[in-house]
């Protein structure tokens, strides 16, 4: 490592430690307008300072940890900021299974989450012998835990790409294992999954180029693979799937490529092989219930009977420049990986032109397949309109691998003749800066873009949003909670709003959100005669966390109203409220 490395490196971890205490100052307990309110300066200013390091630092060993360091901290940014771990719908039912997990010794049996993750608890496992080990809350390990499992991509984008590619090609594909092409700050079912299936693909792909030691990666392929199959049934079943359509896509374009030292037919068979029998397998002898799931998700798109529309329905009932608004929140993030990752194609095929590249081919050719079976699959679900796995979640899939051609877009951009040697350092960084900067829109949703409820109707606030994208767990939430939980009978029904109920089941014993009634007072459509309860928890849904509802059922008209007409207020801490009915006194 040369002085000007040690510099750089010492200036990035300085700057990296004051931008952690910056964000740590500014712990919260309550929702604010954005995730980067108060610290939006800081991050750009971090973002800047990664940009030039990675882009001027010439040793690959320093650039894949400088990326580490950066995709860890970016995705610490809620964790550090809110009291609370972040996410107040899956992440709060993911805290509550791994709680109950700890404090019974033994996987729990019942609860909202037991049918699904008690048979796949190697996320919350994790977390709890984390927190064992450490000797830290679980609340703190799911937080270390969101924060930090994303930091493998740029370990194993070095690890992969090491001995395959030239040095600079390498350094350039480890750069763009730093872009932040998926972020998963929150504890939901891919935070784990998702590096374990990049690792596994990895490996994969590296065993078809190397020599030597394949029943090393053999043995590595199988850990994966089995770390994956008891973590997340959902991510296995899709790997299957990408699997085995690559393997229709890799022969006949193997029998048209003009040079192949051997072929990753048979590789990809066998891993194909053992992970469809070993998930079936544990389906068939232990997770029946995520069986009969997977049997009726498969008749269900036979029969085109439609669970969720990919694409919500109301998107289509606001003008043309809200609905560009919502793409950008959405999806510009990865429209921007998109247009890069199509760049390192182009300059892919410009690649495969020349000779004596089989190597480089073998690495690329069932990447690419992979990448052609993601697309399929995805076309697939959005024609039939299937959206129960999301449609999200294959981008995400997807999109975990973009650093292989995003990589040589900046390799070749750097390579350009016309450049002075002493410019490229600049365009570089210039270019991921940007990047970046940019995608955060999309990574830490902008809420102040997200359009407002007028929009839909003159008759409705313009204050209100039609979708909060924001999903704060605040001090309002778990207080109201907790003085529900102890002051409620045994026999209390309880209903809430759709994100109380969501963290009713984190928060709360299994006790008091087993008695939880499905519908709420807050939906009007639904049958009254069929809903009856003894408590209700509602909040603002401003400092107290997001609303879920329709925005004509949570407007704060409507919120106010139903404070006054329902029932007695039992509790209210200005924010987050509990009410019972009229005539009936504190339960």
């Amino acid at each position: 490592m040369n002085t000007n490395t040690k510099r750089l490196l010492l200036i990035y971890i300085a700057i990296t430690t004051v931008f952690v205490s910056f964000v740590s100052s500014n712990l919260r307990s309550h929702q604010d307008s954005w995730i980067l309110e108060d610290v939006f300066i800081a991050t750009i200013i971090y973002i800047l300072t990664f940009s030039i390091v990675v882009a001027t630092v010439d040793d690959n060993r320093i650039v894949a940890l400088v990326c580490v360091i950066f995709v860890v901290v970016l995705n610490a940014i809620p964790n550090l900021k809110y009291q609370f771990f972040y996410g107040c719908f899956d992440s709060v039912a993911h805290y509550g299974f791994t709680k109950d997990l700890l404090s019974l010794g033994f996987v729990p049996e019942t609860g909202f989450y037991a049918p699904v993750y008690s048979d796949f608890p190697g996320m919350h496992i994790f977390i709890d012998a984390l927190s064992l080990v450490l000797g830290i809350s679980v609340i703190t390990s799911v937080k270390l835990v969101a924060s930090t499992i994303f930091g493998i991509i740029p370990l194993m984008t070095y690890f992969v790409t090491n001995s395959i590619f030239e040095r600079d090609m390498q350094k350039y594909i480890i750069i763009a294992s730093g872009l932040p092409t998926v972020m998963s700050y929150a504890l939901v079912g891919t935070t784990f999954a998702l590096p374990l299936y990049f690792s596994f693909l990895c490996l994969l792909f590296k065993r078809n180029v190397v020599k030597k030691n394949r029943r090393e990666y053999t043995l590595a392929l199988m850990i994966f693979a089995f770390g994956l199959l008891f973590s997340h049934a959902v991510t296995t079943v899709v790997l299957i799937l990408l699997l085995g359509i690559t393997l229709l896509l890799i022969k006949p374009v193997e029998l048209i490529r003009r040079h192949s030292h051997h072929s990753s037919v048979s590789m990809f068979i066998g891993t194909w092989v053992l992970l469809t029998v070993s998930f079936m397998a544990w389906l068939l002898f232990k997770a029946e219930f995520v069986f009969h799931l997977f049997i009726q998700s498969v008749q269900r798109i036979f029969l085109s009977e439609i669970i969720k529309e990919p694409v919500p329905t109301r998107l289509f009932e606001i003008p043309f420049s809200a609905q560009l608004r919502f793409f950008a929140l959405w999806h510009l993030k990865d429209a921007i990986i998109t247009v890069l990752a199509f760049a390192g194609l182009l300059v892919l095929l410009k690649m495969a032109k020349r000779e004596n590249e089989s190597t480089f081919e073998d690495f690329y050719l069932p990447l690419l397949c992979f990448l052609s079976a993601t697309s399929l699959l995805l076309a697939f679900q959005l024609v039939v309109r299937f959206g129960a796995i999301e449609y999200r979640r294959l981008i995400k899939y997807a999109m975990v691998l973009t650093p292989f051609l995003i990589g040589l877009f900046l390799w070749q951009l750097n390579q350009s003749s016309r450049i002075r040697i002493r410019v490229k350092p600049i365009i570089s960084a210039s270019v991921l800066f940007m990047c970046i900067s940019l995608s955060l829109i999309q990574i830490f949703a902008y809420q102040p873009l997200a359009p407002r409820a007028d929009v839909l109707s003159e008759d409705l606030p313009e204050n209100a949003y039609i979708l909060d994208f924001r999903a704060v767990n605040t001090i309002y939430q778990e207080k109201m909670i907790s003085f529900a939980e102890r002051f409620s009978s045994s026999d209390s029904r309880i209903t809430s709003d759709k994100v109380t109920r969501w963290q009713i089941r984190g928060f709360a014993n299994e006790s008091f959100s087993s008695r939880h009634v499905y519908h709420s007072p807050l939906e009007p459509n639904m049958n009254k005669e069929n809903l009856k309860w003894d408590v209700f928890l509602l909040h603002y849904g401003e400092r107290s966390g997001p609303l879920n509802e329709k925005v004509e059922y949570r407007t704060r008209e409507v919120i106010e109203k139903l404070r006054g007409t329902l029932g007695n207020v039992v509790y209210d801490n200005g924010e987050s409220f509990v009410i019972t009915p009229l005539g009936n006194g504190t339960h």
